[in-house]
């Protein structure tokens, strides 16, 4: 039987998708075809690290985004670092350590 992990609404989710892409985003909300995100970031690696992307770059980043479960290939908690630096990133607010 295939189980896939449980995410809450309002959890930091990291999506590998079957192109290859890595998307971070918070999540709103999911059913059984979709996950309804909020802000998604393309990670982009680069010589000073990882870096983040607008994921969507002709929407709206105040509106919700859908990316249908179809095109997940593997979804994972991101490290500690990842979150800090994606809330940072999303919200403008710096994180102390």
């Amino acid at each position: 039987m295939l189980q896939t992990p449980q995410y809450k609404n309002g959890d930091i989710v990291a999506f590998k998708l079957s192109n290859g892409e890595e998307i971070v985003a918070k999540l709103a909300d999911s059913d059984m075809s979709t996950y309804t995100l909020n802000q998604p970031v393309t990670i982009a690696p680069s010589q000073q690290g990882l870096q983040f992307m607008q994921g969507f770059f002709t929407a709206d980043q105040d509106k919700q985004i859908v990316l249908y479960k179809s095109a997940v290939v593997m979804t994972a908690v991101p490290v500690e670092e990842v979150q800090k630096s994606y809330t940072e990133a999303t919200t403008g607010i710096a994180l102390t350590s």
